[in-house]
């Protein structure tokens, strides 16, 4: 995306803010497990919506699911660390005052594709101490190391749409191999069929840029996707099928079990009437023949 200097100071906008849960408002039959949770988001002006008035999908979980969204966005900056507004310093920064998290996602940015940031390597180690933070690999490490330390929560990564970078390409495909070392979960925006299905009217009615939604497509677009991926990543389990019979089970049989006895008791009654009547006509007979 091509950007005069003056635009993006321009959209040099801080936003560091938790937007307070309104009334949810899940698709109809849909089980709304975002309910009470407090999503803290890392980003950039992606984010922070910088073509919106400041409104991106936290905005729109914070107003539809009944969760808490703390965003972090700087517009304009880097995961690479190279001074204060750097992903990496704003998490050291405000993770320090976050207590609550129950799920931690950051966005991987497009500053540091449009400013040519090296890309590095995977390291070795999970020791935050042995990542290279001037890379855009080792940044992303030591967010993660961070963000799993002071939490103790799942971690999530969310790309960009499709643009014309083949830099953040690389980050794109560079992200599978940091998922697969971290367990972490991907909101992949990239490669999702979908999102890469839309007409080219309705990309053009969703998007500023190439880089940027407006309140439209982070309303219809982007934000059920986020909330699509939430809502599965806080679903619980479901429970086994191979479970104790029920009390209400072993009731019934015993229940079933209820009326044989009473036959039998029935039949054996009825077997001692018959053999005493029988006594009776045997005695009664007998004496006639002794008079």
């Amino acid at each position: 995306m091509k950007r005069t200097l003056s635009a993006l100071l321009a959209a040099a906008l801080v936003a560091v803010s938790s937007l307070a849960p309104v009334s949810a408002a899940p698709a109809e039959g849909e089980e709304n497990y975002l309910a009470g949770k407090t999503i803290v988001f890392l980003g950039s002006s992606v984010t922070y919506g910088a073509s919106s008035g400041g409104w991106s999908m936290c905005d729109y979980l914070a107003e539809n699911y009944d969760c808490t969204v703390v965003k972090w966005a700087v517009s304009g900056t880097t995961l690479v660390d190279n001074g204060a507004l750097s992903y990496v310093q704003r998490l050291d920064s405000e993770s320090a005052k976050q207590d609550a998290c129950d799920y931690f996602i950051c966005q991987l940015s497009t500053n540091d594709a449009s400013q040519n940031k090296p890309l590095g390597t995977l390291s070795d180690s999970t020791d935050p101490a042995d990542f290279d933070k001037t890379t855009i690999i080792g940044a992303i490490e030591y967010i993660i190391a961070t963000a799993k330390a002071k939490w103790d929560c799942p971690v999530a990564f969310y790309t960009g749409t499709k643009y014309d970078s083949a830099l953040y390409q690389q980050m794109v495909d560079a992200l599978a191999e940091v998922q697969d070392k971290w367990d972490i979960g991907v909101i992949d925006l990239w490669n999702d069929a979908e999102m890469n299905a839309v007409s080219d009217s309705d990309y053009a009615s969703y998007m500023a840029d190439p880089i940027h939604p407006n309140r439209k497509g982070y309303e219809e677009w982007w934000g059920p996707k986020f909330a699509e991926y939430l809502l599965a990543a806080f679903t619980p389990a479901p429970v086994s099928s191979e479970a104790a019979p029920s009390s209400s089970g072993a009731a019934e049989e015993e229940g079933g079990s209820l009326p044989m006895l009473a036959v039998a008791a029935i039949a054996f009654v009825a077997t001692l009437a018959v053999a005493g009547v029988v006594a009776l006509i045997v005695t009664k007979a007998g004496g006639k023949k002794t008079q």
